[in-house]
C-alpha cells in the first residue's frame, strides 16, 4: 500500500512575517494532493524555528516532528 508522506523545509527571508507565512501554508495546503491516498488535518503540522518554518503531512508526522524540535 501507499503512504501519504510530505516534508518541506523553508527559510524565509522576513522572519518577522513568519506567522503570516505559517498561516498561509496551513490555510493553502491540499493534504489530499496525492491521487489514491491523503492524511487527516491532524496530521498535517506547520510551525517554525526562527526563520526556519517546516511541513509535515505524513502518518508519522511525530518523529518528524520531534526532530524538528530537536534542531
Amino acid at each position: 500500500g501507499s503512504i501519504a508522506h510530505s516534508v518541506v523545509l523553508i527559510r524565509v527571508k522576513d522572519a518577522s512575517k513568519v506567522e503570516d507565512y505559517k498561516a498561509d501554508i496551513l490555510e493553502k495546503v491540499d493534504p489530499r494532493k496525492w491521487i489514491c491516498v491523503g492524511v487527516e488535518e491532524s496530521e498535517v503540522v506547520v510551525k517554525n524555528k526562527g526563520d526556519l518554518i517546516i511541513l509535515i503531512m505524513s502518518k508519522n508526522y511525530e518523529k518528524l516532528e520531534k526532530g524538528f524540535d530537536n534542531l
